[in-house]
C-alpha cells in the first residue's frame, strides 16, 4: 500500500465553506455522540475527477465510526426533520438534547449543493 504525505500533491477545491463546515461537522457530532468509550471515526477525503478540460472534479467526504450503527427499521427515518422525536415519542425520553435536525439541515444543504447524502 502507497501512502501519500501531504506535501506530495495539491489539491484546490472551491466550495462553499461554510456549508461544507456545517455538514461536516453535523456528521462528526453523530459520530461522537454515538461512538463507543474507546471508538475510533475516521475522515476520508476522495476526489474524483469529472472533467479533465476544466479541471471539476467531486469531492466525497466519508465518516466511518465504530458506533453503535443505526437499526435499519430507522434508516428511513435518518434524514427527515424531528425524526427523533417521531421515533420516541416522549420528549421526556430524547437522550443528548437530540431531536433530529442534524442530518435533516445536512441531506437539505447537500442535496442543494447539488450532491447527496447517504448512509452506507
Amino acid at each position: 500500500m502507497h501512502l501519500c504525505r501531504l506535501q506530495d500533491f495539491k489539491l484546490e477545491v472551491e466550495l462553499d465553506w461554510a456549508k461544507y463546515q456545517l455538514v461536516l461537522f453535523n456528521l462528526l457530532q453523530n459520530s461522537v455522540k454515538y461512538n463507543t468509550s474507546k471508538g475510533h471515526i475516521v475522515v476520508i477525503l476522495s476526489c474524483t475527477m469529472i472533467d479533465d478540460i476544466s479541471g471539476q472534479c467531486s469531492l466525497e467526504t466519508t465518516v466511518v465510526d465504530t458506533g453503535i450503527g443505526i437499526s435499519e427499521d430507522r434508516h428511513q427515518l435518518l434524514f427527515k426533520p424531528f425524526s427523533e422525536l417521531k421515533h420516541t415519542q416522549n420528549l421526556e425520553k430524547v437522550t443528548n438534547q437530540t431531536i433530529g435536525l442534524g442530518l435533516a439541515c445536512s441531506h437539505d444543504i447537500v442535496k442543494k449543493l447539488g450532491g447527496d447524502i447517504k448512509l452506507a
